[in-house]
């Protein structure tokens, strides 16, 4: 359910000047849960409307979140 209210908090306010930062703290907040941090992020990502590309994501997620 918490993480349900996240996603939507991030869909609703991520806009294209704080998407990196947005889904960072997404990721932590999973982490923070227990839940697939990695999954979770790739996942919400594809849902925005001008997602980050893989390529980004994997530099601002790797080594913390695998």
């Amino acid at each position: 359910r918490r993480l349900l209210g996240m996603k939507k908090y991030v869909l609703l306010n991520t806009s294209k000047g704080n998407r990196s930062v947005m889904l960072y703290n997404f990721a932590c907040f999973c982490r923070d849960i227990g839940a697939n941090a990695m999954n979770e992020v790739y996942g919400i990502n594809s849902m925005l409307t001008d997602p980050l590309s893989d390529r980004e994501l994997e530099t601002m997620l790797k080594g913390r979140f695998n």
